[in-house]
């Protein structure tokens, strides 16, 4: 599971607050947090997120994926949590 944030996103640094409280943890299964304003980060963004989007698609960060889908983040209470499609 990734969760792809940026530096200079503020629900991203909640959503990796919330993340870290947890253990880095949603569910029992570790989150890898990529940055997309790094060319590491923002590579593999483009590579599994934007060149499978529709033509004029757009999607922004804080956004989790697992297996290969896009997931809705929650931040109820503090904890993180997703609704994945």
């Amino acid at each position: 599971m990734k969760l792809y944030t940026a530096k200079h996103c503020a629900p991203c640094h909640a959503a990796i607050d919330a993340l870290a409280k947890q253990g880095n943890t949603i569910d029992g299964e570790e989150v890898r947090i990529v940055d997309v304003e790094t060319d590491e980060g923002f590579k593999e963004f483009e590579e599994e997120v934007l060149s499978k989007l529709p033509d004029g698609g757009e999607i922004g960060v804080p956004l989790a994926l697992k297996d290969g889908q896009y997931c809705r983040i929650d931040l109820a209470n503090g904890k993180l949590s997703l609704a994945c499609q």
